[in-house]
């Protein structure tokens, strides 16, 4: 086993029993994609997922994500991304599509991310921890742990309720391009949230002051989001009926 591969494993075993006293358990990846380069036995990529014992919302995840790849002289880079994420949401938006071809290709179950590197440098959010020696295996952990017990603690705990969710779904992501509009998937999958944990009125609410805008993001329009409210509806009585239909 090579210098890398060795270095990744034990990171990798290190890791986990750090994030296991903070109540974070291994996962399969919350993406659907791999865990590792495919096609070779020496992947030059792995990618690690953990989540938390409680989200705080009925059926939804949050858990974080470690990406080490190779780095520069025999060593390794680790990259870390924090999720929410929720499957009920992506089978909800099958059904819609299924119902209405016009209510955008809007998929999956994340409702929300963020790169770690986000937190050191909102404009450089793509830095990672570097690791070349076993001997440094515990500075890289504990590095990855900094961002786990400070800055992403306090990014799952504003979103670990329904109503802080709808506060956020009406602001554009930090991340985006788009600095004054919603992020339409974030929005949509805050909707189905509030209706299935027995929001609906608020979801109603937030629906309604989404399609009274003047504007929205490119990924998304006005037909889109109308279409997308009509399937809703179809799909649970109780939303239409808060809708007013």
């Amino acid at each position: 086993m090579g210098t890398r591969a060795t270095l990744m494993t034990q990171f990798t075993q290190r890791l986990t029993d750090q994030l296991a006293g903070e109540g974070f358990a291994p996962v399969s990846p919350l993406d659907g994609e791999g865990e590792a380069e495919p096609g070779t036995r020496s992947p030059a990529w792995r990618r690690v997922w953990f989540a938390a014992a409680d989200s705080g919302v009925p059926r939804m995840t949050s858990g974080v994500m470690a990406h080490v790849d190779r780095g520069d002289r025999g060593g390794i880079r680790i990259g870390g991304r924090a999720f929410i994420v929720a499957e009920i949401v992506e089978e909800v938006l099958e059904a819609c599509q299924n119902l209405d071809c016009n209510v955008g290709a809007f998929s999956g179950g994340e409702i929300d991310s963020i790169p770690f590197g986000y937190f050191d440098d909102p404009l450089d959010a793509s830095r990672k921890i570097s690791l070349s020696h076993e001997v440094d295996l515990d500075y890289a952990v504990n590095q990855f742990m900094r961002f786990v017990r400070g800055p992403v603690a306090r990014w799952f705990e504003q979103r670990s309720s329904v109503d802080k969710l709808s506060a956020l779904a009406r602001d554009s992501h930090p991340m985006d391009f788009d600095k004054v509009n919603p992020e339409p998937m974030r929005l949509r999958a805050t909707v189905i949230l509030s209706v299935l944990t027995g929001r609906v009125e608020g979801a109603a609410s937030l629906m309604g002051w989404y399609l009274g805008r003047s504007q929205f993001h490119a990924w998304d329009s006005l037909e889109q989001a109308a279409a997308f409210d009509v399937a809703l509806g179809q799909r649970f009585p109780d939303y239409a009926r808060a809708r007013g239909r």
